[in-house]
């Protein structure tokens, strides 16, 4: 089975976008891109036209659901190649090694993992940096419908996640000076999240701060200097 056209990257880490080497992909209007976004979580696997039609709109879809959902996959097929195939009453988009910024972004992270089982602290939090990096903004930044939110929601879990994964290595390796304006900052944008206090409250004590770890109450500011 024939794959989009050779060169074409996308991502999901930030607004959805497409690639063909430096150029970007004309994607159309925000829905058109929000059933691009379904696939490509769902890549290369099939995604049936009710479950399409159910992420775009929810509970209460237009009539002509099903004439607009075939209509933004022959646009993008358009654009994309022959990599968006149809299967029945769904279709599926095949995406290549390399192709996508999530799957590079989950690759950095699990040969982090690997470094840390094998007592490498630096170069795990080297990986999880760079894979960080690879952020843009809010995953499926602006799309509409039910399943973008969820993907939102679910993609920014996984962010604070790996986040705090590289936060922990810095502190084991003695960063915790230059860590504690950004952990002041993750506590006030997860004020309930007492893994980050601890973070917070490690990272004051071990820059000699100890004083203000233990006044400083949840959720508010640490001083940062």
């Amino acid at each position: 089975m024939s794959g989009t056209r050779p060169g074409t990257y996308f991502s999901l880490l930030g607004p959805v976008q497409a690639h063909r080497g430096d150029s970007p992909l004309p994607l159309g209007p925000p829905q058109q891109r929000a059933l691009l976004a379904m696939l490509l979580c769902r890549r290369n696997a099939v995604v049936g036209l009710d479950e399409l039609i159910d992420g775009l709109w929810g509970g209460e879809p237009p009539r002509s659901a099903v004439g607009t959902v075939r209509s933004y996959a022959y646009r993008l097929r358009r654009t994309l190649g022959g990599g968006l195939v149809t299967h029945g009453r769904g279709y599926a988009l095949q995406v290549g090694p390399g192709e996508l910024d999530l799957t590079r972004f989950d690759e950095l992270t699990v040969r982090a993992r690997a470094h840390v089982s094998a007592g490498d602290p630096q170069a795990a939090r080297d990986l999880l940096a760079r894979a960080l990096e690879m952020w843009r903004g809010p995953a499926l930044a602006g799309l509409p419908g039910p399943q973008a939110r969820i993907q939102r929601e679910r993609l920014a879990e996984l962010r604070l996640s790996v986040l705090m994964e590289r936060v922990e290595l810095d502190l084991r390796l003695g960063g915790h000076g230059r860590l504690v304006a950004e952990l002041t900052g993750l506590c006030l944008e997860h004020p309930l999240n007492d893994r980050l206090r601890a973070f917070r409250d490690a990272a004051l004590e071990g820059g000699g701060r100890e004083r203000e770890a233990r006044t400083t109450p949840p959720g508010a500011a640490a001083p940062t200097a």
